[in-house]
C-alpha cells in the first residue's frame, strides 16, 4: 500500500477580497508536501499545484493541452522573438495591490534567478514593460515554447516581496530548501490564502 504524507494546510478562499466574510476552511491532503509557499524555490508536481491556488499564472493548459487565458487575457506575436501578453484590468493581489505589467517583468527576473527555474527561462531575453498592462516576453532567437513557458509564470507581488525580513535578508530571496520570507508569506492573485502551515 502506498504511503501518504499529508500536509494540512488552513486556507481562505478568496471570494471578495483579503479578508471575505464568506471565506471557508479547505483542508487538503498532498501525495507529496509541497516544500515551500515560494513558487519559485522549487520545480516540482506539488509546488506547482500549490502555486496554482496562491498564485494564478498568465497562461495555463487545459486538460486538452490548449492554452486557456488566466491573468493574460490576451497574447500575439510581435515578431519572431517578441510575444505580448495583455493582462486582465484590476487583478487583485491577496495584499490588495493592483497587478501591472511591472509585477510581471519583476516575477520574470526573479525565475531567470531561481535555481529550478533558469534553465528553462534561458532561452529568454528579457521581459519588457509596454504599459500597464502589457508585457513583451523577448528570447535570444526564434522559440517555440514561449506559451509553454508562460505556464510557469505566477505573477508575484513586488512590494509584498521589497525590503528585508526580520533577519535582514532581502524577502525576495530565494533559499532552496530553506525558511526564507517567500517560502512562508504569500501574495498571489489566486483563488486561495494561506492562513496557516504545519
Amino acid at each position: 500500500m502506498r504511503s501518504l504524507l499529508v500536509a494540512a494546510f488552513t486556507l481562505l478562499l478568496a471570494m471578495s477580497g483579503p479578508h471575505p466574510a464568506g471565506a471557508k476552511t479547505l483542508r487538503m491532503a498532498y501525495d507529496s508536501d509541497p516544500t515551500s509557499l515560494d513558487p519559485h524555490e522549487q520545480l516540482s508536481g506539488a509546488t506547482l499545484q500549490l502555486s496554482h491556488l496562491l498564485f494564478d499564472p498568465l497562461i495555463r493548459f487545459r486538460q486538452d493541452l490548449s492554452i486557456e487565458p488566466r491573468l493574460a487575457k490576451s497574447w500575439e506575436p510581435i515578431d519572431e522573438r517578441t510575444t505580448r501578453f495583455h493582462l486582465r484590468d484590476g487583478v487583485k493581489f491577496q495584499s490588495g495591490r493592483t497587478l501591472s505589467a511591472e509585477d510581471v517583468v519583476w516575477t520574470f527576473k526573479r525565475l531567470k534567478q531561481s535555481p529550478d527555474f533558469k534553465a528553462l527561462f534561458e532561452p529568454f531575453e528579457e521581459a519588457r514593460v509596454v504599459d500597464d498592462l502589457a508585457v513583451d516576453l523577448v528570447t535570444k532567437g526564434p522559440y517555440p515554447l514561449v506559451l509553454n513557458l508562460a505556464t510557469y509564470i505566477f505573477p508575484m507581488d513586488r512590494e509584498f516581496y521589497s525590503g528585508t525580513d526580520d533577519r535582514g535578508r532581502p524577502k525576495d530571496l530565494i533559499v532552496k530548501h530553506g525558511a526564507s520570507f517567500a517560502s512562508t508569506h504569500a501574495s498571489g492573485t489566486g483563488p486561495v490564502i494561506v492562513t496557516e502551515r504545519e
